[in-house]
């Protein structure tokens, strides 16, 4: 058995309530449908919904994972804003987890999140296997965050600053990753070794023909969309 965390702390100024959790489909809350998938997948056990109090995802991951009583086992960590999840598209997730890895981590191909919800933006990565996107959730075996968790929040805050974030995974990564844009240099296997020796631990790309894993709300035109389509 295998329990989830449900991370609904996330406050934002994009929608509007200031937290994504509550904001409703029809007369349920967004985390609520989350919740729900995940209970309907007979590979997990408890399922924990985690509001945190930090501003940020790691100190707030890291609060979520102290409860865990074996910090060897897996843990699958899920975001609150996927309302459109289905216990298929996790159990899919997790039978293609093999055991080898300390995280892994969903990327799904442009073509399939196209063909189910055409009316969503969303970042795409120009691989040497396809164009993908990245899910929003994870398993990961929480014994390896606290020693990592100085390097994993810094990557974090720069996330957003294109160039400060460069300059600290390596100029060289950001070259491959404009070639693999243009002639798609760079595969999956490439990118996990990187990130394995960046953030210091086994990394794992699983790909899922579930576009649901990925789509989330991050703004109102995200959430008016999502509403429409849960009236379809």
């Amino acid at each position: 058995m295998i329990d989830a965390i449900v991370m609904a702390g996330g406050r934002t100024d994009r929608l509007p309530l200031p937290y994504k959790a509550d904001l409703t489909l029809g007369d349920r809350r967004m985390v609520d449908y989350v919740v729900a998938a995940l209970q309907a997948v007979p590979e997990i056990g408890d399922v924990r919904v985690h509001r945190g109090t930090h501003k940020d995802l790691v100190p707030n991951l890291l609060d979520a994972l102290t409860d865990v009583a074996d910090d060897s086992r897996y843990v699958l960590v899920v975001s609150c804003d996927i309302p459109f999840l289905t216990p298929e598209a996790v159990q899919d997730f997790l039978g293609r987890c093999d055991g080898t890895a300390d995280v892994y981590y969903p990327i799904i191909s442009r073509d399939a999140c196209e063909r189910q919800f055409p009316d969503v933006r969303r970042t795409y990565a120009r691989l040497r296997e396809g164009t993908f996107t990245g899910g929003n959730l994870f398993l990961i075996r929480p014994g390896i965050l606290p020693p990592l968790s100085v390097r994993l929040e810094r990557l974090f805050a720069l996330r957003k600053s294109p160039l400060r974030l460069s300059k600290e995974l390596g100029y060289g990564v950001i070259g491959r990753f404009l070639l693999s844009a243009l002639f798609r240099t760079l595969s999956v296997h490439a990118l996990e070794a990187r990130v394995g020796r960046i953030a210091g631990l086994r990394a794992k790309a699983v790909i899922s023909d579930y576009p649901e894993i990925g789509t989330d709300i991050d703004k109102e035109s995200d959430l008016i969309l999502a509403r429409r389509v849960h009236l379809l």
